[in-house]
């Protein structure tokens, strides 16, 4: 199953909804952590995209719309992953060592690694 990417704003809104497991646009926009914070209309239209796109489900039985992830962070992570190296042609190695190559992976990154495919 090929996942839809998700959009740069789109992500920060899941993570928020990942880390709380679930949440209304208040609570969404309350745990922001960048700054400035995003007005209320523009979250509320990125979690119908997303309750669209299927990231997201709604539960209407309390005054305001909770929303409730249908995706798990790591379902996500991986189907990235997994998408990546299809379209790209390329090793999970390759993707780790160009990461540590430019800063993004540290060498005590590398050891945890290391230390779970032992």
């Amino acid at each position: 199953m090929e996942i839809i990417k998700l959009t740069r704003l789109e992500e920060e809104v899941m993570q928020i909804i990942w880390e709380l497991e679930s949440g209304n646009v208040n609570e969404i926009i309350k745990n922001w952590k960048k700054k400035p914070l995003p007005a209320y209309n523009t979250i509320s239209t990125i979690v119908r995209i997303l309750v669209k796109k299927g990231f997201l489900t709604t539960n209407t039985t309390a005054k305001a719309h909770i929303y409730i992830p249908q995706i798990s962070k790591e379902g996500y992570l991986e189907k990235l992953v997994d998408d990546l190296v299809d379209n790209f042609q390329f090793s999970i190695a390759n993707l780790i060592l160009k990461n540590f190559q430019i800063g993004k992976c540290s060498l005590t990154d590398l050891h945890q690694m290391e230390t779970i495919l032992k």
